[in-house]
């Protein structure tokens, strides 16, 4: 896209007034003059309602972010995969323990027990 020499000298006088400090910004655009006889249709109590459901927002914000923090706590709590691992694996241990001490007392009566 080719810009034309006229767009683009006026580009550049643009930049070297800016440079020199004597470039003004424009003004900020005006609004149209109202055209209502004062009545705000009804706006006020749009704007209550608006922020009377801000507030009912900013209160279930709070409760959301207590219960984050209570679960946060409570997980905090609960024991760690390596604490769970160690414990099956004593169970395992002890289980296997009782299974070899009851099947030697089997062993044992089998062969004292007359038959």
């Amino acid at each position: 896209m080719m810009s034309s020499p006229d767009t683009i000298a006026a580009i550049i006088r643009d930049l070297e007034q800016m440079k020199s400090g004597q470039h003004e910004p424009p003004p900020p655009p005006t609004l149209p003059p109202s055209q209502g006889d004062g009545n705000d249709g009804g706006m006020e109590r749009r704007i209550n309602t608006l922020e009377g459901k801000v507030d009912k927002l900013v209160d279930r914000t709070v409760a959301i972010e207590v219960g984050i923090a209570t679960l946060t706590e409570r997980m905090a709590h609960l024991p760690s995969k390596e604490y769970l691992d160690d414990k099956f694996g004593k169970m395992l241990t002890r289980t296997g323990i009782m299974v070899a001490i009851i099947g030697g007392i089997v062993g044992l009566a089998v062969r004292f027990i007359p038959a």
